[in-house]
């Protein structure tokens, strides 16, 4: 059985942070929680001593994506189509409905614990 391994990547120059994962989301999860750092974070699919594919923010499963997105927004109403649609992606959508200016963000922080990124 043959095991690519997804390594997580700095930028577009092919600079890798040492790290990766054989598991697509977690290599997911690790860009995100770093794309504060490093905004234009990838997946690169090694294969053997190969790079068979690279896989973009664009790329990830739901989840990721919408997280990439909502980190990278400069507010919280650039956010707010994303942050919707990961709660539904989330089986969240009631909740976030219900939220409002007192309690929104523990919303969010919620949502984020589910996929194990901080999203504030």
């Amino acid at each position: 059985m043959n095991k690519d391994w997804y390594a997580v990547m700095m930028d577009h120059d092919d600079i890798d942070w040492g790290t990766g994962s054989f598991d697509q989301y977690e290599a997911e999860r690790m860009v995100c929680k770093n794309l504060d750092i490093y905004p234009d974070g990838y997946i690169a699919i090694i294969r053997g001593d190969d790079c068979i594919a690279e896989i973009s923010q664009d790329d990830f499963s739901p989840a990721y994506y919408y997280a990439a997105r909502i980190i990278k927004a400069h507010d919280w109403d650039e956010a707010k189509d994303d942050l919707k649609s990961l709660a539904v992606w989330l089986n969240m959508e009631s909740e976030w409905e219900q939220a409002d200016g007192d309690n929104f963000e523990d919303v969010i922080r919620e949502m984020g614990k589910k996929i194990g990124v901080n999203l504030i």
